[in-house]
């Protein structure tokens, strides 16, 4: 007979633990009210030191406070200090980005979206980075938007992996089917790997055959 103890469930506000004997187990559940002002004070302490000179752990630290509508001046604050702070700060697409979602959640858009424009545009922004804000533009439902976005990715990348990828998605999602065809059958001819090829032969049939396609 054995007598351990087990954290069976760990989130991070609460933990279960148990006390496990034999066939006996015996669970408790230890909880911590309010645990993100815990986190963010935990992290004004340790942004004074060392940590607090880097820009990605600055921007890390805006992305958490983004979390919480009580903590959004903290997040802006930890945003801005992450572009402009003296020898440390880097305007770039992380970077600016965190800080138009930190603006658009306070419905400060209009100053937000011109934030958001200079990181699309941005010299360091990457065609990876330009269709993944693109994919999540799709799924806030925001489609002409993300469009927008894909057709900046063409501009400025050509048809490298994966921009006729989001030329498909982008086109199909506004409801040109043509474009969109036209574009996967791109995309089809490109994909890196089996599982992005199976995808987009399969978009590429949907379309041919007029039917829907989701995915």
């Amino acid at each position: 007979e054995w007598l351990t103890y087990e954290f069976t469930t760990r989130k991070p506000d609460e933990a279960v633990a148990e006390m496990q004997w034999e066939d006996l187990a015996l669970p408790w559940t230890i909880r911590v009210d309010h645990i993100e002002d815990v986190y963010i004070s935990q992290l004004k302490n340790e942004l004074r030191n060392s940590p607090g000179f880097n820009w990605q752990i600055l921007n890390s630290a805006a992305q958490y406070a983004l979390g919480f509508d009580k903590h959004l001046d903290t997040a802006l604050a930890w945003a801005d200090m992450s572009i402009s702070f003296p020898f440390v700060g880097q305007p770039n697409f992380t970077t600016l980005s965190t800080k138009a979602a930190v603006l658009a959640k306070m419905g400060r858009d209009s100053e937000a979206k011109p934030i958001m424009e200079q990181a699309l545009n941005h010299p360091s922004t990457t065609r990876t980075q330009l269709h993944q804000y693109g994919r999540q533009l799709l799924i806030a439902g925001k489609k002409q938007e993300a469009l927008d976005v894909f057709l900046i990715n063409a501009k400025r990348n050509g048809d490298a992996w994966p921009v006729e990828v989001g030329l498909a998605r982008g086109y199909l999602a506004v409801g040109d089917t043509s474009k969109a065809l036209e574009h996967a059958k791109k995309a089809a001819a490109q994909a890196p790997d089996p599982v992005n090829k199976r995808n987009l032969d399969a978009m590429v049939k949907a379309l041919s055959e007029g039917k829907p396609f989701n995915n």
